[in-house]
C-alpha cells in the first residue's frame, strides 16, 4: 500500500499542477493537494473515510447541481459523449470522484494493516 499511496499522491500532486492555470486554481489545487497530504501521512482511519465520504458527496452534488453540469436527464437519456465531457463541471466532478474513490479504499486498505 505504500507504493499505491505514493504513486496516487504523485498523479494527486500532477493534477494540483494542471490546476495552476485554472480561475480559481487556489479551490481545485487544495482540493487536490488534500488527498495527496492524506496519501503521504495518513491520519487514524476515521479522518480518512470521513474525507472519502465528503468528496463522494462533493464530486455527486457537482455533478447534480452545478449551475453549468449535466442535468439527470443528461445522466439517463441520451448522451452525446464529446459534448458531455467537454463541460468544465463533468471534468471537474471526475476529478473529485478518483480522490473520493483513492480515499475511501485508502481508508479501506488502512483498516487492514
Amino acid at each position: 500500500m505504500r507504493i499505491a499511496s505514493k504513486i496516487m499522491a504523485a498523479i494527486l500532486a500532477f493534477f494540483a499542477f494542471l490546476q495552476v492555470n485554472d480561475p480559481d486554481p487556489v479551490l481545485w489545487c487544495s482540493l487536490y493537494l488534500l488527498p495527496m497530504a492524506i496519501s503521504l501521512w495518513p491520519p487514524r482511519r476515521a479522518l480518512i473515510l470521513g474525507a472519502g465520504l465528503g468528496y463522494a458527496v462533493l464530486a455527486l452534488w457537482w455533478w447534480n447541481f452545478a449551475s453549468s453540469g449535466p442535468s439527470c436527464g443528461e445522466m439517463f437519456g441520451k448522451i452525446n459523449w464529446p459534448d458531455f465531457f467537454s463541460k468544465e463541471t463533468v471534468r471537474e466532478s471526475c476529478g473529485l470522484g478518483i480522490c473520493a474513490v483513492w480515499l475511501l479504499i485508502f481508508s479501506r486498505r488502512r483498516a487492514a494493516s
